[in-house]
């Protein structure tokens, strides 16, 4: 009996059929004669049972119909199957299909439960419980008013539910008694402890928590034997009584007793303790007394007795039992036939009890066993006792599942062999349960025959009919290639139509064989289903499984021409590994797209081979088919205005043409030449076609650009190492940049002056591009060389952040340039000492370019370290009017700075600290810095100054007329100056040479000023300004008169990047020189042309005047 619906396998989204998940029964005829002594046996050793004849689900549609109970089928349940049986039997042809939808309903049969309202026992039905306080304890009894019982199972609902699971049960019963127990298998019941025949069994029920007002029904099921139960049964209803409840719960007390030859026993249940527990006989003063409770009842008279219990002088149950001679000296015995087995249970005062064993050997029928006996006063007793053999059970069921038949078994004997056999054939040894294939039988009825030997030397056999009846067998074979299933598909008859679903999901109509991608699904294995409709008008099934390997959808395109064969491909994943292989030789690793040279190839047909993995680990192999053409390759070279073109063929050529720009298509010869200079700057196309004298015709194209030409002459004068460099363009330039050997290119400006004496001795280049206004570039290269010089070897230390470098040279030097880092190259002498406190920490660069007295130069290079310090680099300048002005760069920010000169007390000072020191006596003197970082080091500068250095400056501009290209500033001083600088009309100063050559073109004509700061050896400073003259642009234009058209050429004193024209009042625009005016546009008279000549930020406008006259043609007017 399952209470539970969760147990359903379809509550659990499974499927489920009658064949393989079977409910357990209790009550059925085949469980109950373990579940008659054992409690949940059923239920544990049948839960889910699988028979072995299991079919694949696949073959069927399956449609799960239950009805709960408690092992009772009523009339309307009775009903419902027997019209379901009918119409099954109609469509199969099974006549026996009501047979097995009723094989597992139990009978019918009522008997009574009797609770019991108070102390008295009651053997009838009675009505008050319509108000029994159910917040207590209730006690009942059991009581049949027939044939005593074995088994039993009582459970408490609420009276509104339904059998639909746990949740309507309500209450607990409490621990067992003589005869019953506590029965929590499936659900909170009680059952009985042992399989002894009873009448009567006394029951507690415990009530839920008072106040639920739900009232209580009684539900109980008895077995009577093998063969008779009753079950589903309903008791009498419980309503609560809230008046009752309010007092709260009592105690109660249940007691039942029984009577064995002369000893009478009792034992109880309670709600408390059975600790405070009184016995009385026949009305005698109550005594204490032990539970279980036994006494000797010999010197009782015959007749009717009582005895009494009392619980803690509250609770009391009063027993009743008779005694007489006859029962002392009565034998009674019941017998029972079960498995073949004959079982004797004597119910006698004071008599043994004697068993018969197997019945095996006895004929079917009726029998009598006579049962001797001696009591315990030594006289013979005897009893009969009947029982009927009907012999060993054997029995099969036959049902057929598509083209399958399954046969199973039961016997109340175990078997060792058993023979089968269809239709009256041979019979043949076979196991049970019994599966055979009856694909080839006809449709209709036909029978199985099954024989077994049993373990008693008896053969049993039963014969069993089943119907075959029309199917449609699907057989199919799925296969993946390519990302492609195909399911090729056998049928034991014509398929109308199919359904086919993969995974479960998405089903559709599909035709056989089946065809489709599966690029799309995951990798691993999968599902399809096939579900087809046959035309003898049966439905078929088919399930197979399909594995997806990773996979690699590789396609490629080939495209060729004479020359050049440019391979694509696309894959649905990303590729890992490419290689290709034309005509199968030398395979290479190669990408996407592939383009290959294929001049080496013959004229003809040809493969490429292409293999590739993904990066899921798949491969895949292409082979693409291409062909080499007969072909024309033409290659052209333009000098100047000049195009020549050259042509290679694979075949000898009969007829050529040649097309310019598409247009102009004339015969010409190859190779072909001709100018171009009539053509317009840009982009051209020149087209070769040519018949070879295969017949076929092949061509080329040959693509050349006519750009702006631009020519550049250059010069160079190498002098003192000053290398000037002057270039003439050919038209105005807009960007100029130059290089010095392989080094980068860098602005800079024409003419150029550079300082070389940094260079290594040797041949070095100079290098200019330059690229017009017209767009066109021009490259011009100079040489020039650098003599050698003597050998110099330096040694540097840095001490106290003070860097000293001396030098051993061999030939005496004229002076010294020092640069740190590749910056701020100055004069310095040896040894040469610095401070470096303004320098990082870790490694520099120090180059030392010695001018040597021979005019030989050289270069020393050397690396110097600064360890971690406060760097404080200090210098000072003496003014005019002797100012002491130092400054001072520290590695770090400065959180105080103290000044002193000589050795006056340091006095708190800012940066850069400036002084008067015309005060103090002429001559030499030191002024001492000591600053203080943020990171609290400190630093000390001392330097020395002389307060009678000074130094005059005195600088002019080369030439005294208006310049217009190139400035040149030469400066003489009274010391060797160290350090200077130039500024032009307030600009950025920045460090000069002199003489100091300056680009003037970008300026604006009128006056400028230079601005020279310099800094002698002496450190005394000057400054000098020089003022120069930038010259206007002046223009000058001439033309002449050629038939109609007026032609005017320009020239001017400053490189012309631009012209715009314009004539009377109308707009300018610009014009390229020469300028071509026709005069036809104008109408008689005289007419202006002004041109307007444009230079970097200078502009200069001419009038070119001219008459037309009457006959249209043009005079030039002077201005």
């Amino acid at each position: 009996m399952v209470s539970d619906p969760m147990e359903s396998p379809w509550f659990l989204g499974q499927m489920a059929d009658y064949w393989t998940f079977g409910i357990c029964y209790t009550f059925a005829t085949s469980h109950l004669s373990i579940t008659a002594s054992e409690v949940c046996a059923a239920a544990n050793q049948t839960k889910i049972k699988k028979y072995s004849y299991l079919i694949s689900h696949s073959y069927h549609f399956f449609t799960p119909v239950a009805f709960e109970t408690s092992g009772v089928c009523g009339p309307r349940s009775m009903s419902f199957l027997t019209d379901l049986g009918r119409r099954i039997a109609n469509t199969t042809g099974d006549k026996s299909s009501l047979a097995y939808l009723r094989q597992r309903c139990p009978s019918f049969l009522v008997i009574c439960l009797v609770p019991s309202c108070t102390d008295v026992e009651m053997s009838t039905h009675v009505r008050c419980f319509h108000k029994i306080n159910i917040c207590n304890d209730v006690k009942m009894r059991l009581q049949t008013s027939g044939p005593p019982f074995k088994g039993l199972v009582v459970q408490s609902r609420r009276s509104t539910a339904v059998f639909d699971g746990s949740s309507s049960f309500v209450g607990s019963f409490a621990s067992g008694g003589a005869d019953w127990k506590q029965w929590n298998c499936e659900s909170p019941s009680a059952t009985h402890s042992g399989s002894s025949l009873k009448t009567s069994v006394n029951l507690i029920w415990k009530a839920p928590d008072a106040g639920n007002g739900k009232n209580v029904t009684f539900w109980y099921s008895i077995v009577a034997d093998y063969a008779t139960y009753h079950a589903q049964l309903k008791g009498p209803e419980l309503v609560p009584d809230p008046q009752s409840c309010a007092s709260g719960p009592l105690n109660y007390l249940v007691c039942s007793s029984s009577v064995q030859g002369q000893t009478l026993t009792a034992a109880c249940n309670a709600s408390v303790s059975l600790t405070n527990v009184t016995c009385a006989i026949d009305g005698e003063l109550p005594k204490p007394c032990k539970l279980p409770h036994s006494m000797d009842i010999a010197s009782l008279s015959n007749g009717k007795h009582s005895m009494r219990i009392l619980l803690n002088d509250q609770s009391a149950e009063t027993m009743s039992f008779t005694l007489n001679d006859a029962i002392a000296n009565t034998l009674v015995c019941q017998s029972d036939v079960r498995n073949n087995v004959l079982n004797i249970c004597s119910h006698s005062t004071n008599a043994n009890c004697h068993s018969q064993g197997s019945l095996n050997g006895l004929p079917s029928g009726a029998h009598k066993l006579t049962v001797l006996a001696t009591d315990t006063g030594g006289a013979n007793i005897s009893a009969t006792t009947k029982f009927n053999t009907t012999g060993p059970r054997f029995s099969c069921i036959a049902l057929t599942m598509a083209t399958l038949l399954n046969v199973n078994c039961v016997s109340d004997t175990p078997f060792i062999t058993a023979k089968c056999s269809l239709n009256q054939d041979t019979p043949k040894p076979c196991t049970i349960p019994y599966t055979r294939d009856i694909s080839v039988l006809s449709v209709g009825s036909h029978q199985v025959t099954v024989s077994v030997n049993t373990t008693t030397g008896t053969m049993l056999t039963t014969t069993e009919s089943f119907v075959a009846k029309a199917v449609l067998r699907l057989s199919c074979v799925a296969d993946v290639r390519d990302s492609i299933l195909s399911m090729n598909c056998n049928s034991s008859s014509p398929v109308n139509n199919a359904m086919c679903l993969i995974d479960g999901k998405a089903a559709h109509a599909c035709t056989l064989p089946y065809t489709r991608s599966v690029s799309a699904l995951s990798t691993g294995i999968h599902t399809i289903s096939i579900s087809a409709s046959g035309a003898n008008g049966v439905n078929g099934s088919f399930a197979a499984n399909f594995s997806v390997q990773a996979h690699l959808g590789l396609s490629c395109k080939s495209a060729a021409n004479s020359s050049v064969l440019v391979l694509t491909c696309t894959s649905n994943n990303p590729l890992s590994l490419l290689t290709c292989a034309i005509d199968g030789k030398n395979r290479t690793p190669c990408t996407i797209p592939y383009a290959r040279d294929i001049t080496d190839l013959a004229i003809g047909a040809h493969t490429i081979a292409v293999t590739a993995t993904g990066v899921n680990g798949a491969t895949a192999a292409v082979t693409e088919y291409f062909t080499r053409p007969e072909f024309l390759r033409c290659t052209g070279i333009l000098n100047s205005s000049v195009l020549a073109i050259q042509c290679n063929s694979s075949k000898a050529l009969k007829d050529v043409w040649c097309t310019l720009d598409n247009k102009e298509t004339h015969a010409c010869v190859l190779p072909y030449v001709r100018s171009v200079s009539s053509l317009s700057t840009g982009l051209h196309t020149m087209n070769i076609s040519a018949t070879a004298v295969t017949g076929v015709v092949v061509s080329d194209t040959v693509p050349f650009n006519l750009q702006a030409r631009l020519t550049l002459n250059c010069s160079r004068t190498f002098q003192n190492s000053m290398l000037v460099v002057r270039c003439s363009p050919s038209s105005p330039l807009d960007d100029v940049s130059c290089s010095f050997d392989a080094g980068v290119q860098r602005t800079c400006h024409l003419p150029l002056a550079f300082n070389a004496s940094s260079l290594t001795p040797g041949e070095h280049t100079v290098h200019i591009t330059a690229k017009g206004s017209n767009g066109a570039t021009a490259t011009s290269s100079l040489t020039f060389q650098i003599d050698a010089v003597d050998w110099v070897k330096c040694h540097s230390d840095v001490t106290d952040s003070v860097l000293t470098v001396t030098c051993n040279a061999s030939m005496p030097t004229n002076r010294i340039v020092c640069t740190i880092d590749g910056k701020g190259s100055h004069q310095c002498m040896l040894p040469y000492v610095r401070r470096v406190t303004s320098l990082s920490l870790g490694r520099h660069a120090l180059s030392l370019y010695f001018i040597g007295e021979n005019g030989r130069n050289t270069t020393v290079e050397m690396d110097f370290f600064i360890q971690a310090r406060l760097n404080l680099q200090c210098s000072y300048i003496i003014a005019e009017g002797a100012k002491l002005m130092v400054s001072c760069t520290p590695s770090d920010l400065l959180a105080r700075a103290t000044c002193a000169v000589n050795n006056e007390t340091l006095q708190s000072c800012n940066l850069p600290y400036t002084r008067d020191v015309s005060v103090l006596p002429r001559g030499v003197h030191t002024v001492t810095v000591s600053a203080t970082g943020t990171n609290g080091v400190s630093s000390i500068s001392v330097l020395s100054f002389d307060n009678t250095a000074t130094i005059s400056l005195n600088c002019i501009a080369a030439g005294s007329a208006p310049i217009d290209r190139v400035l040149v500033v030469n400066c003489t001083s009274s010391a060797p100056l160290s350090y200077a600088t130039c500024a032009v009309d307030g600009e950025i100063p920045l460090p000069c040479v002199f003489p100091h050559v300056k680009n003037v073109l970008s300026l604006p004509s009128g006056v400028h000023v230079v601005a020279v700061s310099a800094i002698g050896t002496n450190r005394a400073s000057s400054v000098a300004m020089v003022k120069f003259n930038v010259a206007d642009l002046v223009a000058n234009c001439s033309g002449a008169v050629h038939g109609r058209n007026l032609y005017i050429t320009c020239d001017a004193n400053y490189p012309i990047q631009f012209t715009t024209c314009s004539v009377g009042q109308r707009q300018p625009q610009q014009c390229d020189m020469p300028i071509t005016l026709p005069v036809d546009n104008f109408s008689e008279g005289i007419h202006s042309l002004d041109i307007t000549v444009n230079a970097t930020n200078k502009a200069a406008t001419v009038s070119v005047r001219f008459m037309v006259n009457t006959d249209g043609s043009a005079v030039l007017l002077k201005p």
